[in-house]
């Protein structure tokens, strides 16, 4: 009797791990469409061209970009900075970036505004939309901008809300009928700090009060499902990739041009 009691519960305890296997396999499969129906219907996947990290020297040189113009448009611009990247070379290239970026647009209370925020395991403003009124002083603003240390987290979530709450909020600058864009800049180098299902929920309720949102990643680093799921659609003209830190200057025409386009399309529609 004894046997046959043993035998059972052998049997038993085989069939629970057989099914909580499969569980943990199908619950994974789910998530993955779940991602696919949420994103990629209806909207081109943009999918990175190379994983392989580049090496960086220490020596800061930064690219030049080619053809480079000046947006009239007029927006309300906030630059998301990731700082989970630890190496003061590549957090110098990011900081030149975003002078680059915002050098594109014609800075002033009638025209384009200009805050920034930084994020890791919490998210920081920088300065607000309203704080600095010409290119010099949002330039001199973004360099002196400090790392903290460099944390080895990125919470997406905490940004989002950030940006929702506090950025885009009149009493920090932002304005009715100016178009709202976010651009948001990750090297995603360390610990993820939440799960697709409490991005998605962030994402929408940013959106859904008419901010557009710019995705720019680091190939080798972050994940290609998690990033469109933040950036407005279609996917395609919203996300980019770089493949180093020193390649992120590669994406400043395709960025600045998506976002004067989104600027002068808010203008159209609201009149300004």
């Amino acid at each position: 009797m004894t046997f046959f009691f043993n035998c059972s519960v052998l049997n038993l305890s085989v069939i629970i791990l057989i099914l909580l296997s499969i569980t943990l396999r199908y619950a994974k499969e789910l998530e993955r469409y779940y991602y696919y129906y949420y994103c990629c219907v209806g909207a081109t996947l943009l999918v990175p061209t190379s994983t392989t990290p580049t090496t960086t020297t220490t020596t800061l040189a930064v690219p030049t970009y080619s053809e480079p113009f000046q947006c009239d448009g007029i927006a309300d611009i906030v630059l998301a900075l990731d700082r989970s990247v630890v190496n003061p070379t590549e957090w110098n290239y990011t900081l030149q970036y975003l002078v680059n970026i915002s050098g594109r647009f014609e800075i002033g209370p009638e025209k384009t505004q200009i805050g920034v925020v930084s994020f890791s395991d919490s998210a920081y403003v920088e300065f607000y939309l309203n704080n600095y009124t010409d290119q010099s002083s949002v330039a001199d603003a973004i360099e002196k901008i400090n790392n903290r240390n460099g944390r080895r987290y990125y919470n997406f979530v905490a940004a989002l809300r950030k940006v929702r709450n506090e950025m885009f909020n009149s009493a920090n600058g932002a304005r009715a009928g100016a178009c709202k864009i976010l651009v948001m800049v990750a090297f995603c180098n360390g610990i993820h700090q939440e799960s697709i299902w409490t991005i998605i929920p962030e994402a929408l309720a940013t959106q859904s009060t008419g901010v557009e949102i710019i995705m720019v990643g680091l190939a080798s680093r972050c994940s290609r499902y998690t990033l469109p799921l933040m950036a407005s659609r279609p996917t395609n003209e919203t996300v980019f990739w770089f493949t180093s830190p020193k390649d992120i200057m590669s994406t400043c025409n395709d960025v600045a041009d998506v976002t004067c386009q989104m600027a002068k399309r808010c203008a159209t529609t609201t009149g300004h």
